[in-house]
């Protein structure tokens, strides 16, 4: 049984003996622990967009916070300099589009997949 008070490397041994195979990711800033179960890690993928339209950096937090949400989705990283988000999502749960058409949809953003498992 695992207790708050427990590290992830506890954690990792404890689900490692019960013959779970599993990825574990640190999200911070809460420092929360994702464990996604299964044999299939190679459905996790990133992808890159261009994000047009972001002013300041609750347009940042507003992408991030949204597109966090989505059932499926790893990390969200988005830099208003460059125009970017990066996603790192389980693709059987939720596709490079589906997170295109998301941000598309919280303003007046307009995204576009520029590297991922969609495009060559």
């Amino acid at each position: 049984v695992c207790s708050p008070d427990m590290d992830i490397s506890t954690v990792v041994h404890i689900i490692n003996n019960m013959g779970t195979k599993f990825t574990a990711h640190l999200l911070p800033p809460e420092s929360a622990v994702l464990i996604q179960t299964g044999s299939d890690t190679d459905d996790v993928t990133t992808t890159h967009y261009s994000v047009e339209g972001m002013t300041c950096h609750r347009c940042v937090n507003k992408i991030e916070e949204t597109v966090g949400q989505l059932e499926g989705v790893v990390s969200v990283s988005v830099s208003l300099n460059d125009k970017e988000a990066t996603v790192t999502h389980t693709q059987s749960m939720v596709s490079a589009v589906e997170v295109e058409t998301c941000i598309n949809t919280i303003g007046k953003f307009r995204c576009q997949i520029k590297s991922g498992p969609t495009v060559p």
